[in-house]
């Protein structure tokens, strides 16, 4: 009996090793030595592309932008990654799937892209499967521009994830951009820097205002004449535009109902910019959420609490959460 119990167990031990056995053999290829190109489209032939990414469907295109978001609040670094990721897929390997679709994730995609060329006619439809099981590439299958249509290549991660967001994902989180182009802006700045802030705030009668001086350029104030403008005062006028970075994207389209839950309708601030002949609003609304968070000084772990506020640019429509070390206006006093 008991030789009998040794026998199915030394049985079933080396059948679970044969099925994994068959699953490495053809679920992960083996990988070649050197790098292949799966497809490679001239980026000059794409006018748009098309992403699905599960319930999000979006356009992209180099010379309209992204579907339903302002030109000038676009990342256009993000975009030009994504046209240049199609101008050349290159695969750690190449291979025909020896098993069904689905077992490599293709039945219910991470992210499907329609490539369109100048004519409106589609160039290819790329799927994004599921992650290898060693984590260090995604399964990616052409059904338009390869020849050989039906064979698999793995991709590394770190070429396929940027590529891997939604909507928000081409939003710039760098929200005010005096010094360098937006999308689509062929605007040349003066180089002047800042000539103008004005800051309004909730339940203060009267606002602040600075202005560079006509002859030094040098901040002054303007209103109210008591106000001490001191040098940190005036670094930080000049370098928190520059540094003003949201920590996401909260909403793309909000209604009026959520901006009023915002506090984005009556503002908590405005703060009024002029730069090198542009003028921003910065509207800084309510609290959206306050974190914990651990700092160390001289070696003693310390709690520092801090506020994350709902924020909004301009007109645009996109609501923002940005850090309050973010928001330095806020804490001056006038």
């Amino acid at each position: 009996m008991k030789n009998l119990k040794k026998v199915v167990f030394v049985s079933f031990f080396l059948l679970v090793v044969l099925i994994v056995a068959y699953l490495l053999v053809n679920l992960i290829p083996s990988k070649k030595s050197e790098e292949e190109v799966y497809i490679s489209v001239f980026i000059d032939k794409i006018d748009k592309i098309k992403v699905k990414k599960g319930e999000d469907e979006f356009f992209v295109s180099l010379k309209d932008g992204v579907s339903d978001i302002d030109k000038k609040v676009l990342n256009k670094h993000q975009i030009e990654y994504l046209f240049g990721f199609f101008e050349k897929v290159v695969a750690s390997h190449i291979f025909e799937p020896k098993e069904k679709l689905e077992e490599y994730g293709f039945e219910n995609p991470t992210a499907v892209f329609e490539v369109y060329g100048k004519n409106g006619d589609s160039i290819d439809n790329l799927k994004i499967g599921n992650k290898t099981s060693d984590g260090e590439g995604y399964y990616v299958m052409s059904d338009g521009a390869r020849r050989d249509i039906g064979k698999i290549c793995v991709v590394n991660v770190g070429r396929v994830e940027p590529i891997l967001i939604d909507r928000k994902g081409y939003i710039d989180l760098k929200l005010i951009k005096p010094y360098e182009k937006t999308f689509g802006d062929d605007k040349k700045y003066n180089g002047d820097g800042v000539q103008k802030c004005k800051i309004n705030k909730k339940g203060v009668e009267n606002s602040l205002e600075v202005v560079a001086d006509e002859e030094s350029g040098a901040l002054v104030v303007k209103s109210p004449k008591d106000f001490k403008l001191d040098d940190k005062n005036k670094k930080m006028f000049d370098d928190a535009p520059k540094l003003l970075i949201a920590k996401e994207v909260l909403n793309l389209n909000p209604s009026d109902e959520e901006l009023k839950k915002y506090g984005l309708k009556e503002p908590l601030m405005t703060v009024f910019y002029s730069i090198d002949d542009v003028k921003y609003k910065i509207h800084i609304g309510n609290v959206y959420k306050v974190e914990q968070i651990p700092s160390y000084e001289e070696e003693k772990e310390e709690i520092e609490t801090i506020k994350n506020y709902y924020v909004k640019i301009d007109e645009f429509k996109p609501v923002f959460v940005v850090s309050e070390n973010e928001l330095p206006w806020l804490n001056i006093k006038f």
